[in-house]
């Protein structure tokens, strides 16, 4: 699973990034799906540069950064991997209306 264009930053006081967050990993672990991927800019990385903060943020919520890439209209950006797992309790604070249809397909979805 690719997210894209996920609204977050360091210092938000919402926590919308971390709610974002738990909700792709327990969403990918009721899929059946290992990891989620995203991109991130990195066009400076300093800790002091919009994008350094922006990949420490992103790392204290759980990401793993992979490494740095271009796109193809060359922008530079850093591959970040999220790994699966449920969070149970989630509900409570997340009304999610997507359904979960497993890799498998809905007819082994209905074996279940």
């Amino acid at each position: 699973m690719k997210v894209s264009l996920a609204p977050t930053m360091p210092g938000r006081t919402d926590r919308v990034g971390w709610l974002m967050t738990m909700w792709l990993a327990d969403y990918a672990a009721r899929t059946g799906i290992d990891c989620v991927y995203a991109e991130a800019p990195s066009r400076r990385t300093g800790p002091y540069e919009p994008e350094g903060r922006l990949l420490g943020h992103l790392r204290d919520l759980g990401w793993d950064v992979l490494g740095s890439a271009r796109t193809p209209d060359s922008h530079r950006v850093a591959r970040i991997r999220l790994p699966a797992a449920p969070s149970p309790g989630l509900a409570a604070l997340i009304h999610c209306t997507i359904p979960a249809a497993t890799r498998h397909g809905p007819e082994e979805d209905k074996a279940q």
